[in-house]
């Protein structure tokens, strides 16, 4: 295969690993500022991003919003060989998203999320 295929090959795969994290998030995001409100969820989603970006670049350009996490800017910036790294960028963003829960809610949200959003997403469900 060519360079440019193969760029487009990888830039197919980024796209849906972005896809298959924006999902979760999004649900992760549903369920908890239902339960915690949105300026609560919001101030999490900022501060775990913040404390993953300098090793995950990436991850910063997440936008919070008041509806959510947007990828925009993250699509624009990805480059076609960065799946390895950006799947473990959104890896540890989950955990420091429940990390955070976990110590504001003593685990009663992080287990609630795991059974409903989480178990059900990695198990194809």
């Amino acid at each position: 295969m060519s360079d440019k295929t193969n760029n487009q090959v990888e830039e197919i795969r980024n796209l849906e690993v972005v896809d298959i994290y924006e999902d979760l998030l999004s649900k992760i995001w549903a369920r908890t500022s239902a339960i915690l409100g949105v300026v609560t969820v919001q101030a999490i989603m900022r501060r775990s991003i913040l404390l993953i970006q300098e090793k995950y670049p990436l991850i910063g350009t997440l936008e919070v919003g008041e509806d959510g996490l947007h990828f925009e800017a993250l699509k624009e910036r990805m480059e076609p060989r960065a799946k390895s790294i950006l799947k473990e960028g959104f890896e540890e963003l989950v955990l420091q998203i429940l990390d955070l829960l976990a110590k504001l809610t003593g685990e009663v949200i992080v287990e609630k999320l795991f059974r409903d959003v989480i178990s059900p997403t990695v198990g194809g469900g």
